[in-house]
C-alpha cells in the first residue's frame, strides 16, 4: 500500500506544529546526519528532560502526515532520533536538515538562534 504525501491538518495548525517541531529541535539537536535521501538521524542532547515532549510530537505528527516514521535509537553513547520518509518526501527531510544546521551551529559555539 502507498502512503499519500499528505497532512490532514489545517494550514495554521500545521504551522503551530511545526513551530514545536522549531522550538523543540533547538533545545534538542546536537548534530545531524543523512545517510539516506530518506533518513535524517538527529543525534540529541545528553539532558534528555525533553524526551517525552518529543515522542508526543512524534505521534502527533505520525497521525497527520502517516509518511514520516519515527524511531529512537538508544545505544551507550548517544540517544538519535531517526526520522524517515518514502522517497517522493525527501525533500521534506532536505529543509528539516538545513533548518537544523543552524541550530546545531548555534548550538555548539554557544550563539542563541
Amino acid at each position: 500500500m502507498e502512503i499519500p504525501i499528505a497532512c490532514t491538518l489545517s494550514a495554521t495548525e500545521a504551522l503551530t506544529q511545526l513551530g514545536e517541531w522549531t522550538d523543540l529541535l533547538s533545545q534538542l539537536a546536537m548534530g545531524t546526519s543523512r545517510t539516506a535521501p530518506g533518513r535524517l538521524e538527529i543525534i540529541l542532547s545528553a539532558d534528555l528532560t525533553n524526551v517525552a515532549a518529543l515522542i508526543q510530537l512524534a505521534q502527533r505528527e505520525k497521525a497527520c502526515c502517516a509518511f514520516f516514521d519515527f524511531t529512537l535509537a538508544i545505544n551507550a553513547e548517544r540517544v538519535t532520533l531517526v526520522i524517515e520518509v518514502t522517497p517522493e518526501a525527501s525533500s521534506i527531510l532536505d529543509d528539516l536538515h538545513a533548518d537544523l544546521a543552524s541550530f546545531v551551529t548555534a548550538t555548539v559555539t554557544g550563539e542563541s538562534t
